[in-house]
């Protein structure tokens, strides 16, 4: 074959769309599709009869409405991102003869450890804690980074990469002071 020839041929490949990629792409070949769903749910933050609040939690995706749906449909999933908000129901006030407030402290710990903080020095000690006002909204949010995070876990096992904790003390016993709010975005993937 002349150099001319060769030189045609490369032309009228580049004038004549087609595609060159392989017959079972990689993820054919593995037979794995992937799905991201988004969701949220929500938990009341009520104080204790000691007017402490310490709600711990891990951000699972197994509380959401369609869970069990998922579960029949996927293999594995993953955590990608999450936010935790507290919405308060007394926002920038209280009713003077319904609640009491106090300094509200979130963090996030990143274990799947639920033990409740006991304390606002402990709270504190948390270098990413996040603090104000009970009467305020308050945000955590985190987003998966390194092999642990990002890792794939068989959907009949709980496995979560961190978990939330809000403390608050001085607080009228037993009231709701607001919900926590969480959304969470979870990749799923399964051999079809």
């Amino acid at each position: 074959m002349t150099k001319q020839h060769k030189k045609s041929r490369s032309q009228n490949k580049a004038a004549d769309p087609a595609y060159h990629g392989k017959l079972k792409p990689a993820s054919i070949a593995k037979q794995l599709s992937t799905f991201k769903k988004f969701g949220s749910y929500v938990s009341p933050a009520t104080s204790t009869a000691g007017g402490v609040m310490a709600n711990a939690f891990v951000v699972s995706p197994s509380t959401l409405n369609d869970w069990g749906n998922l579960q029949n449909d996927w293999t594995e999933y993953r955590i990608l991102a999450w936010k935790v908000e507290f919405i308060p129901s007394f926002e920038d006030s209280f009713p003077s003869s319904t609640a009491q407030g106090g300094l509200l402290i979130g963090v996030i710990d990143r274990t799947s450890s639920t033990t409740a903080l006991s304390s606002t020095q402990q709270a504190l000690e948390y270098e990413g804690a996040k603090y104000g006002s009970i009467n305020k909204r308050l945000m955590l949010e985190a987003k998966a980074h390194g092999t642990n995070e990002m890792a794939w876990v068989n959907i009949t096992t709980s496995s979560y990469w961190a978990s939330v904790r809000f403390y608050s003390t001085a607080l009228t016993a037993s009231t709701n002071y607001g919900n926590l709010v969480v959304s969470i975005l979870t990749e799923f993937r399964s051999a079809l």
